[in-house]
């Protein structure tokens, strides 16, 4: 962090001054540090980009794009729109979308939680899987789950217990699948790969919150006002900042209703 514009101008100037800069791994020699440092990420496979196809990593889309094409014989779609070229059919799909107004896109609330959806298939999804079927209550929380095993899982958010170690820096996780995607951090392995501009991400939570980006979809509501929001994150900052006094109310209100039925 910087506190002025002028301390930020002169760190970045750092990046491109001219001089030689000496690769220890190997004999290359930069003119900027900025050069060193793009050199750096072959050695550590630091790639940006990946084939959906047989997974090889890049450096940069325009490479993604040429071996899509010279490996895999992919024909380049391109948007007549903004004339950006796509190197498959469902990143230039998708891309597309990005084009209509939302008020214009087919847009689908579910009823129970507001979480909006722009295609029937997801939307019913969401309502099977996450509305149908909750059997199992917390009795610390009172949060229903869907299945006993959901409720297990659940529990250790009140216990603590952390039985997934990883073994490189010793850090606990709930859950099996949450280690699996930290070690990624530490392989640097990017499994989710973005259709329409090829960044990997190490969770899929990180993709799709990525992908609305492109998309426009601002799936979350605020259930105090008619602001909606990309993720869940920005939707508890929303109301930590805005309606603070409105939680305050409603935890007050509940607190003496529960008063009430206990007599």
């Amino acid at each position: 962090m910087f506190r002025t514009i002028a301390q930020k101008d002169s760190h970045v100037s750092t990046h491109f001054t001219e001089g030689e800069f000496k690769c220890d791994e190997c004999p290359y020699v930069a003119k900027r540090v900025v050069y060193l440092k793009s050199h750096m990420k072959r050695h550590r496979k630091e790639y940006t980009s990946f084939c959906e196809i047989c997974q090889e990593g890049f450096f940069s889309k325009d490479k993604l794009l040429t071996h899509n094409i010279q490996k895999h014989d992919a024909q380049p779609f391109q948007c007549e729109t903004c004339k950006k070229i796509f190197s498959s059919k469902n990143s230039f799909y998708i891309h597309n979308k990005t084009h209509i107004p939302l008020e214009e896109r087919v847009n689908y609330q579910c009823e129970l939680c507001g979480r909006s959806f722009n295609n029937l298939k997801s939307f019913r999804y969401h309502t099977n899987t996450i509305h149908l079927g909750i059997k199992f209550e917390c009795e610390v929380c009172h949060r229903k789950m869907s299945s006993k095993e959901h409720l297990r899982l659940h529990m250790r958010t009140h216990t603590g217990e952390r039985p997934a170690v990883c073994s490189v820096c010793g850090k606990g996780f709930k859950r099996n699948d949450a280690l699996t995607e930290h070690m990624r951090i530490h392989t640097g392995h990017r499994p989710y790969v973005c259709e329409m501009c090829g960044k990997g991400f190490t969770q899929k939570q990180a993709l799709n919150t990525h992908k609305r980006g492109h998309t426009g979809e601002i799936p979350y509501h605020c259930e105090f006002c008619s602001e909606r929001f990309s993720t869940k994150a920005l939707v508890r900052h929303h109301v930590r900042s805005h309606h603070s006094t409105a939680r305050l109310g409603i935890s007050l209100l509940d607190h003496e209703l529960s008063m009430i039925t206990s007599k």
